[in-house]
């Protein structure tokens, strides 16, 4: 298992409560920690966060990631590697039509979070248009989740 720096954890399990409120009710079902059978871009394992599984389909799945960042420095470039990771499992796997990136912590420029909220990072990663679902904060989590949580 990965292990994960600190506060990211606790933040797992804060987007983990978040979704067995909205999964349930929405038809889904989660699942730990999952390590994925092919590697991510670049190399090396493939850690996803929760996996979430249709309850009617279970061949119909979509993959949640949480990312925390307590401090800054070179913190921005996390959203874009992760979201290629996303779409390179979604690739991968056919299985996985959709992802989540939940953001937590007080470590993220302004210029990434205006960058993801503007949606301007579409721009530049044109292929997560409809696949890859990020929110910005756990408040945004909460508001969204019962709507976007879906497969």
């Amino acid at each position: 298992m990965m292990v994960k720096g600190e506060g990211g954890k606790e933040f797992e399990y804060q987007c983990r409560a978040t979704l067995e409120i909205w999964c349930p009710k929405n038809g889904l079902v989660l699942s730990n920690q999952q390590r994925l059978s092919f590697p991510k871009p670049g190399g090396g394992r493939h850690y996803v966060d929760i996996e979430i599984v249709s309850e009617r389909d279970k061949e119909i799945r979509g993959l949640f990631s949480c990312k925390w960042q307590k401090s800054g420095g070179t913190t921005d470039e996390k959203i874009a590697y992760e979201v290629i990771k996303l779409l390179s499992a979604m690739e991968h796997d056919p299985r996985y039509i959709h992802a989540w990136i939940a953001m937590g912590g007080t470590g993220w420029s302004e210029s990434i979070l205006g960058f993801v909220s503007t949606g301007e990072i579409q721009k530049w990663i044109p292929a997560m248009v409809g696949k890859v679902t990020i929110f910005l904060d756990p408040n945004d989590l909460m508001q969204r989740a019962s709507k976007e949580i879906v497969l």
